[in-house]
């Protein structure tokens, strides 16, 4: 079994300290160095879009809670994040409209 990618949250907490309470999703958006670079700025924008929310906040249909963090590790797949702890790489908005499709659809 291959170890989670572990980080820390912007405010130097433990990856797991849990925002916001009640939500069914937790997305954790890498914001670090190498995320950056690949297209992190431009993914965050997005991902806040979509949701209809800022980090550290529920999405509008109170689904998923999005969480910055510092470093999850997946520099060699940037830009990254984590959803519920299963790490997604080399993210595009494309890409994480259809991972956050397919969430949605399997939740219901």
């Amino acid at each position: 079994m291959t170890p989670r990618p572990t980080g820390l949250s912007q405010d130097g907490d433990e990856r797991h300290s849990h925002g916001p309470a009640g939500a069914r999703h937790r997305i954790e958006l890498c914001r670090d160095t190498s995320c950056q670079a690949m297209g992190g700025d431009r993914l965050a924008d997005h991902v806040r879009k979509k949701l209809g929310c800022e980090f550290h906040a529920h999405s509008r249909d109170g689904v998923f809670v999005l969480q910055p963090v510092d470093c999850l590790g997946l520099c060699t797949r940037s830009p990254g994040m984590l959803i519920d702890g299963i790490p997604y790489g080399q993210l595009t908005p494309r890409r994480f409209d259809k991972i956050l499709d397919y969430i949605r659809k399997a939740s219901v």
